[in-house]
């Protein structure tokens, strides 16, 4: 483009607009200036921030892949312990099951007793 000048309008908070004329008269310059040069350093910054990107992008994606590795062995010995639990409910229910059949039946409560009209300390009909 040159030395072509093309003008840009935005629109900006009374606050934002006061620190920028107040900026700008300390710089010694008009608003109009003030508003190019943080333009021009917004821009030559993510131009130099930006020559880096390639460079830590791998080494992000680097890290992130260790990341996924650890978190899929995490989640590999999850399972392992959770097939593990699965048996030993199993185990367990078994051990329920076998002992429930060899243990004679409870008496019945006071409350029961007295519904069926049973005497509760001997339980036997009154």
């Amino acid at each position: 483009m040159g030395d072509q000048k093309i003008r840009v309008y935005t629109f900006l908070e009374p606050a934002i607009l006061t620190r920028l004329d107040e900026l700008a008269a300390s710089k010694g310059v008009s608003r109009s200036e003030a508003v190019r040069i943080a333009i021009d350093e917004l821009i030559t910054r993510a131009g130099s921030e930006g020559e880096g990107d390639i460079t830590t992008a791998g080494q992000e994606i680097t890290t992130l892949e260790g990341e996924v590795q650890h978190l899929q062995e995490m989640i590999k010995a999850k399972d392992s312990e959770i097939l593990h639990l699965r048996g030993l409910t199993l185990d367990l229910r078994s051990l329920a099951d076998n002992l429930a059949c060899r243990m004679p039946a409870l008496p019945p409560s006071q409350e029961e007793a007295k519904r069926k009209g049973w005497s509760w300390r001997f339980w036997r009909r009154s």
